[in-house]
């Protein structure tokens, strides 16, 4: 399901199905969908600007499996969304404090 809300482009779905997934202790997760949900979250993360939790969440990715391509991929993307933000917030503060 989560891959489904990956797809449509919507990460509060993504979110809410990969907490779900992780937390069920009844039923852990083995290794290869561990890893896949935890990049799936990360993804959702990057999203919503949560850039500690991506990278919290690639961490646990890279635990597992350290060549990761995906997980890879995505944390050059997290990189530049982190330099856009800082440039951004940069700016902002920038004019905040002009006279």
């Amino acid at each position: 399901m989560a891959l489904c809300f990956l797809k449509l482009g919507n990460p509060e779905g993504v979110l809410h199905h990969c907490n779900k997934m992780l937390a069920d202790e009844k039923y852990p997760l083995e290794e290869k969908l561990r890893v896949k949900v935890l990049y799936r979250r990360a993804w959702a993360w990057c999203e919503v600007n949560e850039f500690e939790k991506c990278q919290s969440d690639l961490e646990g990715v890279f635990q597992l499996e350290k060549g990761n391509v995906e997980a890879l991929k995505l944390r050059g993307v997290l990189e530049g969304r982190i330099k856009e933000n800082n440039r951004h917030m940069s700016t902002r503060l920038k004019n905040l404090f002009k006279s």
